[in-house]
């Protein structure tokens, strides 16, 4: 019975990877200057449907690990605060996931998400999203969900991960309801055509 068990753990244990090292050096603010502040929200999530990450969020939008990101495919597998050591600013990218589940696979693009005045009070903690917060996202060709073991952020990114550098604030959380994503925007445009095609 405890080798049967050992087992169905290995199993379950199989697609687990973990990323770590700091994703993004030097971001800034969205003055474009201003470094970016120590203990504010930072999240990884992941692509689960290969369309594209969700770059608008909306207000009371709740971002949890282990969740789906405000009514999107994109999976959010870890909280971090970003940190400022020695005056240089950085975005980590510790994360630790299983590419078997929640629909993530290998290959999926991973994400990172980071804010300039939401704080995170601990790691893996719960935040709610107010409207006009700023908020900065980024990725790159060489951030995908991989098979086994580990990686990490660095430059060059050889056989891991790039660090990205100067990554600036950019968006703000919208009121309202959410915005869909490119997938749902096209699905209901062929509802619409279906509709007036059938009028006729």
């Amino acid at each position: 019975m405890g080798l049967a068990t050992s087992m169905l753990a290995n199993q379950a244990s199989a697609g687990l990877i973990t990323i770590s090292g700091t994703a993004i050096l030097d971001p800034v603010r969205s003055d474009g200057a201003t470094p970016l502040p120590g203990g504010m929200l930072s999240f990884v999530a992941v692509d689960t449907l290969g369309d594209g990450f969700r770059t608008t969020l909306s207000d009371g939008a709740t971002i949890a690990v282990n969740s789906f990101l405000d009514g999107s495919d994109d999976y959010i597998v870890a909280t971090n605060p970003t940190d400022s050591v020695f005056g240089q600013s950085l975005v980590p990218g510790a994360a630790a996931l299983d590419n078997g589940a929640h629909g993530i696979g290998i290959g999926d693009a991973i994400g990172i998400y980071f804010f300039e005045d939401v704080p995170l009070a601990s790691e893996g903690g719960m935040v709610t999203l107010s409207e006009g917060s700023g908020y900065g996202f980024q990725t790159d060709p060489t951030w995908e969900v991989f098979s086994s073991g580990s990686k990490n952020f660095q430059r060059p990114a050889g056989d891991q991960f790039l660090q990205a550098s100067s990554s600036a604030v950019s968006f703000k959380v919208a009121g309202g309801a959410n915005v869909p994503e490119p997938s749902s925007l096209v699905l209901a445009g062929m509802v619409v055509l279906c509709a007036c095609r059938r009028k006729r």
